[in-house]
């Protein structure tokens, strides 16, 4: 029977929290909006960590502020500091997501947190769509191109990983599957309007693990995912691996064998990552928000997460970090629930090999979730008992 979950206060201050934590990027290109919001992700953060109660702080919580304690020290010791702003950005909306599932999961309402965030997915999705449709140039334009409602043409990419992943929770536990179809139509449509060559390449990650899940289920894991995407990560910026793959790139994904410039980038971020000894164990912090190469006289991304890490954290915070991601993944059953996130884990880990999507807050909400979803699905299916003993 279809559990029906009503629109409570419950779910509606998951649903208000989730518009302000995953934040559209044309908003972060204005201060004012800016402003606004870092101050609501402070009190969200406040709010919520004060409703732990007596309750002991969540592991990943302490760990996650140990790590980017880290990084805050390196930019003290750097002379970095400027760059404060954005390392308090992501730190606290971590921070607030972790939060918020520990207090909806163990007040038993993680019911109404899933609907939350597929419905601001939803909305979120659909606002771009027609922002595409009415400024197919842009709203403005920008360095980095033309921004829409949720930014650049390629940036909505980190929307769509965590909106997939909740909304398929919400589907097999709750047999509610609108929008799950809703927010799969709209980014298949934001992905194909612009071709977006890495989206395209996560999408068949995608598809060959959920095509050959019965054969995979006993691998993918989030230790395998990372060491998996390691090597690849080594092939391609090490050992310039795209020759290999050169058919497929340019017919396929129908990008240049450098991928748009993207082997010089990571060749010039190699040569800021070893510029020192101290800066390669050690890391350089946050530099210029995270555009520390310059070339055409323009500062550049790195375009590469792992080159991002061991630019600002260097070894031993790439490693902690690596860790820490692999950490959230409990020893769990593989069932249709697991899966399916440790597949978008997985997908979003190939992305970071050109971009850096881990930047944002909304993609860790990806591997997150894995921590709580044992609790998440034992709520579901004493939900679903509870109804049919009515019945």
């Amino acid at each position: 029977m279809k559990l029906i979950i009503k629109k409570n206060k419950g779910w509606w201050s998951a649903f208000i929290v989730f518009l302000i934590i995953i934040q559209p990027d044309i908003f972060t290109q204005f201060r004012i909006t800016a402003l606004l919001f870092a101050v609501f992700d402070l009190l969200i953060f406040a709010i919520y960590f004060i409703s732990l109660n007596k309750r002991k702080i969540p592991k990943s919580l302490f760990w996650w502020f140990v790590i980017r304690g880290y990084l805050l020290l390196i930019m003290v010791i750097s002379g970095n500091v400027k760059d404060f702003d954005q390392w308090g950005r992501l730190t606290i909306l971590v921070a607030d997501v972790i939060l918020i599932f520990e207090k909806y999961c163990y007040q038993n309402k993680s019911n109404d947190l899933i609907s939350a965030i597929s419905s601001v997915g939803a909305l979120y999705l659909l606002i771009n769509t027609i922002t595409i449709c009415i400024f197919p140039k842009g709203v403005f334009s920008s360095l980095f191109g033309e921004f829409y409602f949720l930014g650049t043409r390629v940036a909505f990419l980190k929307f769509v990983f965590p909106f997939v992943a909740i909304a398929y929770l919400q589907y097999i536990y709750y047999g509610s599957w609108r929008k799950f179809i809703i927010i799969v139509a709209l980014s298949l449509y934001n992905i194909l309007k612009f071709d977006v060559s890495t989206a395209i390449a996560c999408m068949i990650v995608i598809v060959i693990l959920l095509t050959f899940r019965k054969r995979l289920s006993k691998f993918v894991t989030l230790k395998f995912a990372i060491i998996v995407t390691g090597l690849l990560n080594i092939a391609f910026v090490f050992l310039n691996a795209s020759n290999w793959f050169s058919w497929i790139i340019v017919n396929l994904l129908k990008r240049s064998v450098s991928l748009t410039n993207r082997t010089m980038i990571w060749g010039l971020a190699l040569e800021n990552i070893f510029d020192t000894k101290a800066g390669f164990i050690f890391g350089h912090g946050i530099v210029n928000n995270g555009s520390f190469i310059s070339m055409y006289g323009v500062d550049w991304p790195p375009h590469n997460q792992l080159l991002g890490w061991l630019f600002e954290v260097g070894v031993i915070g790439t490693i902690a970090l690596l860790v820490f991601l692999s950490s959230l993944d409990k020893k769990l059953d593989c069932t249709k629930d697991v899966y399916f996130i440790r597949t978008i884990c997985f997908s979003i880990l190939v992305s970071c090999i050109s971009s850096s999507q881990l930047n944002s807050a909304g993609v860790y909400l990806c591997f997150i979730v894995l921590a709580y979803i044992k609790k998440m699905r034992e709520e579901a299916l004493s939900r679903s008992f509870n109804i049919c003993r009515k019945d």
